[in-house]
């Protein structure tokens, strides 16, 4: 009987463990699906980031272009009134010429 009486003791004494590993089983698979949502939200955060990386990196290009062509077409107008200034220049140096042979003669 005494053996009888420490055996059912062991026998509660394994269920009561049973049931608390069961608890934590349970609360173990909860906090593994509450980690699970979490990390699908980080995941969609992620592929909204890159997203919009993505996005402004070719906005960024996009303006880069923008810049350099006008940057080109600066430049292009800048040749061109340098150019047009020169011919002014070469042509007042001409017509200065011709006025001092119109004052003084074509010299000696």
């Amino acid at each position: 009987a005494d053996i009888l009486n420490r055996y059912n003791k062991r026998i509660e004494q394994l269920k009561t463990a049973n049931e608390a590993l069961t608890l934590q089983i349970d609360e173990t698979a909860v906090s593994m699906k509450v980690y699970d949502r979490k990390f699908e939200k980080l995941h969609r955060s992620k592929i909204d980031l890159i997203k919009r990386k993505r996005e402004v990196e070719s906005e960024l290009t996009k303006r880069k272009e923008a810049a350099a062509k006008l940057h080109d077409e600066k430049s292009a107008k800048e040749i061109a009134l340098f150019e047009k200034l020169e011919g002014l220049k070469r042509r007042l140096q001409r017509e200065s010429h011709r006025d001092v042979i119109d004052k003084f003669g074509p010299g000696p």
